[in-house]
């Protein structure tokens, strides 16, 4: 290459993401050894008695944690959508947190990074053709920064503020009990993906964004942040550090209010939780996806979450309950402005089934979404078939085999995949395997 031609390359503007997290991520590393033991070295590999796990244990001991995940999954499209077939998906995580109270003596801080490198193909853009993915763990192949933040906490954690690389889907709107599933709509819920430009701040990359966290009491906790308006597509952002915030891409702001009860050891009750939220994003509607009939200014929508444990087991445990619980999620959006206008998802999960086996969990979860009537012209023009409500009905079991291996059997079954009647209801089976370490 042309020492011209690679000037124009290495543009500053586009290099000073790359470069300032590589330099934070070889310091974070750097920082971990040191904490271990002053007198390691990068590259020294663990010694002692107890080896790896006696050094991670030395890590925690002085403020540094750290994870490692794995997951391989294989799919298949028994009959069905747009063709019969198999894929495999796959997804490796990195996690790492530094308590600066420990490390230095900054009271109330910790920075952590997190990032996800996908591999592999989605089983619903090569054969189903459905808008509620079939994984949650499916995304283009690459390196993403997910998250990469600093927080300070005051009042004993009452307070608190987090600026940095933040996901929203990490914080808003999520269902505990919801969270056992595969299907990506029990994850960060289609009523935003669907809506915001890129899919909203979540899986796979982050955004530029501050959040902030007031807990008055046990029982509630208040949230709310500031996020760049668009993380861009993943054929944009491949590796989540396209940061521009304002300008034409705007701000989304997310507030969530999160009430609990019978939670603790003294409770007596059946624990469960309640949250309401609602979110703003600044930009004109016309980025909904299709032409609005009228141009409007800003885009918002509500939300509602609920958790709640129906049967618990005498003999399980206060901080684990195993029993059967239940769990709903809505989220309403205005007609002209969006791409889905009414979303809802519901489930029974049943953890503990079995007494040797408290970790193990069965559920059965159902979503359904209905597209705004400009989405719904748009799919018939596209397709020359009618528009139709995307549902879906998920059958899945949890099998803990180990602290550290998991394996997960799923079946789904998606009705009107792509919310039309162009392709036959699809049924999809799928084996997921997560090894942590």
């Amino acid at each position: 290459m042309k020492i011209s031609n690679l000037s124009k390359n290495l543009q500053p503007r586009k290099c000073l993401p790359a470069f300032m997290t590589t330099a934070l991520a070889v310091a974070l590393f750097s920082c971990a050894l040191r904490a271990a033991d002053p007198t390691v070295q990068p590259g020294d590999p663990p010694s002692g008695p107890g080896g790896w796990r006696d050094w991670r244990s030395g890590l925690e001991q002085r403020g540094v944690r750290f994870s490692l995940q794995s997951i391989s999954e294989g799919w298949a499209n028994l009959r069905g959508g747009e063709r019969r077939g198999g894929a495999y998906t796959g997804l490796a995580e990195g996690e790492l947190e530094l308590d600066l109270e420990k490390l230095t003596g900054w009271k109330g801080a910790t920075l952590q990074t997190r990032w996800f490198a996908p591999y592999g193909r989605d089983l619903s853009a090569r054969r189903i053709g459905n808008h509620f993915t079939v994984s949650h763990a499916a995304a283009r192949p690459s390196l993403y920064l997910y998250e990469l933040w600093l927080e300070q906490r005051w009042l004993e954690g009452a307070l608190s503020v987090r600026a940095g690389q933040l996901a929203a889907d990490e914080a808003f709107a999520v269902s505990e009990y919801g969270s056992l599933f595969l299907n990506a709509a029990f994850g960060w819920p289609p009523f935003l993906s669907e809506n915001l430009p890129g899919g909203g701040p979540a899986f796979p990359r982050g955004t530029l964004g501050v959040r902030i966290a007031v807990q008055p009491g046990e029982r509630v906790r208040l949230l709310s942040a500031l996020y760049q308006g668009d993380p861009f597509d993943e054929e944009i952002n491949r590796h989540g550090l396209r940061w521009r915030p304002g300008g034409s891409t705007g701000y989304l702001w997310m507030n969530e209010a999160q009430f609990r009860w019978n939670y603790g050891e003294k409770s007596g009750g059946l624990p469960g939780e309640a949250k309401g939220g609602f979110w703003y994003h600044t930009p004109d509607g016309e980025n909904a996806g299709f032409a609005p009939t009228r141009r409007r200014k800003g885009n918002a929508g509500l939300y509602g979450v609920v958790d709640q444990m129906l049967l618990r087991l005498a003999d399980s445990p206060e901080s684990s309950p195993r029993g059967v619980a239940w769990f709903g999620r809505f989220g309403i959006q205005p007609q002209e402005r969006n791409t889905l206008g009414l979303y809802f998802d519901t489930g029974l999960t049943f953890h503990g089934l079995f007494a040797a086996r408290g970790e193990d969990a069965l559920g059965i979860g159902f979503a359904c979404g209905r597209w705004t009537r400009g989405a719904r012209r748009t799919l018939e023009a596209e397709s020359g078939h009618n528009a139709a409500r995307e549902m879906l009905v998920e059958l899945t079991y949890h099998c803990q085999l180990t602290p550290r291996l998991a394996l997960q059997p799923d079946v789904q079954w998606i009705i009107h995949p792509g919310a039309t009647r162009e392709f036959g209801n699809a049924l999809a089976v799928g084996l997921r395997s997560t090894w942590t370490f």
